[in-house]
């Protein structure tokens, strides 16, 4: 079973703590709220597989070099981590957050592919940027996310409109389904299609299913052939046995590449978005 919040390991919970408490001290006074979003909040993290996620609000932009210190402050907090997983999070203004839209301003991101740039003096500070993937991540802070300091959510942040939301899941699963990027993250790749064949077929209100749940409601509607590939990816990524974390996306196992393209065929079959590409 994966863990959620505030019920995960001593150890996780301590790190998400350093998180706040060293991010917070870097925003200083235009701090509004940090949100945990993604398997952490939802109760489907594992530690060999999963990264914290988090939102950071600002009460309006942010000068460049706070923006270095925050981006440089999360590479020192990843090196710390008590997980494979680490540490994913952006950082939007209130007037951003209270109306979400597609490629959303961001004032400052991090994640694992960024260290090298951030070390080495790449970046760009000053520069305006948008992330698509932010109103998906929105969504979810409104369906099971958990404020860890600020305001509530229902009143940072507004709703998420739906042609939006599926915008920024097609963005996800354009990348997926392109060449043989599944390849490259299997079981990512695989549970996320999953996720995306859950909108496509249920009439919910609920619009982020969690990894292992779609790939278990998927089971039940994929032909018979394709299960196999379901069960795989969903056998890596409940694996709580640790891997080094250059073998983290294929969670150390090798993988039927026959199998999964054949997997990644029907998806894109499905797709109408991808059939009149």
């Amino acid at each position: 079973m994966g863990q959620g919040w505030p019920e995960c390991d001593e150890d996780v919970r301590r790190w998400v703590r350093q998180i706040v408490r060293h991010l917070s001290a870097v925003l200083g006074e235009q701090h509004v709220g940090t949100y945990l979003h993604g398997s952490l909040a939802s109760g489907s993290f594992h530690p060999p597989k999963s990264d914290v996620d988090m939102l950071f609000v600002s009460d309006g932009p942010l000068a460049a070099d706070r923006r270095e210190a925050f981006a440089r402050t999360c590479v020192a907090l990843t090196r710390e981590r008590p997980l494979v997983g680490s540490l994913e999070c952006s950082v939007v203004t209130a007037a951003a957050a209270a109306r979400p839209v597609l490629d959303l301003p961001y004032e400052a991101h991090f994640g694992d592919e960024l260290v090298d740039a951030i070390l080495g003096g790449h970046l760009d500070y000053g520069a305006r940027r948008t992330d698509a993937d932010l109103v998906a991540h929105i969504r979810a802070l409104h369906e099971f996310g958990v404020c860890l300091s600020g305001p509530p959510i229902a009143a940072v942040f507004g709703a998420v409109g739906r042609a939006d939301f599926m915008a920024s899941v097609g963005a996800d699963l354009r990348w997926i389904l392109e060449d043989e990027h599944l390849l490259e993250s299997p079981f990512y790749g695989v549970l996320n299609a999953c996720r995306a064949l859950w909108l496509w077929n249920r009439a919910s209100e609920r619009w982020v299913p969690t990894k292992d749940e779609a790939g278990v409601w998927a089971l039940g509607v994929l032909p018979a052939p394709l299960r196999p590939t379901v069960l795989d990816a969903l056998d890596a990524y409940r694996d709580a046995a640790p891997v080094p974390v250059g073998d983290r996306r294929t969670g150390g196992r090798r993988w039927d590449r026959a199998a999964l393209l054949a997997f990644r065929d029907h998806i894109r079959s499905l797709w109408p978005e991808w059939r009149g590409s």
